[in-house]
């Protein structure tokens, strides 16, 4: 989503993006859960523009799991609400949804024809 990762990679440390989207500069931050290299990251996720508190129950954990195919990878994503037994809304799923299709779109397109 054109943003700044900054973090370590190292579980329990925090991870940091700042950006902008939609015309807006955003600064989200979060912590490493999970790093496998090359398998699997998770992390939790809190973005101030959402206009909610920067609480627990306010945080998403978003994790993303590589797996071999052949000569291709599987990229399996999810995203819920952290440490919350409820699902997220169906307007919060739904921005979701929309928002990791665009990213996932983005990274297949630069994956089959990178720039570099």
């Amino acid at each position: 989503m054109d943003s700044d990762v900054k973090t370590d990679w190292h579980e329990g440390h925090s991870i940091k993006f700042k950006g902008e989207w939609k015309g807006k500069a955003f600064g989200d931050k979060g912590e490493v859960e999970t790093f496998q290299k090359e398998k699997r990251l998770a992390f939790t996720h809190f973005s101030p523009s959402s206009g909610k508190a920067d609480r627990p129950e306010n945080y998403n954990l978003v994790s993303i799991e590589l797996s071999p195919n052949g000569t291709q990878t599987n990229v399996t994503l999810t995203q819920s609400v952290h440490r919350q037994a409820e699902e997220p809304s169906a307007d919060s799923a739904a921005e979701f949804e929309k928002n990791w299709r665009a990213m996932l779109s983005r990274l297949k397109n630069e994956v089959e024809h990178p720039t570099c």
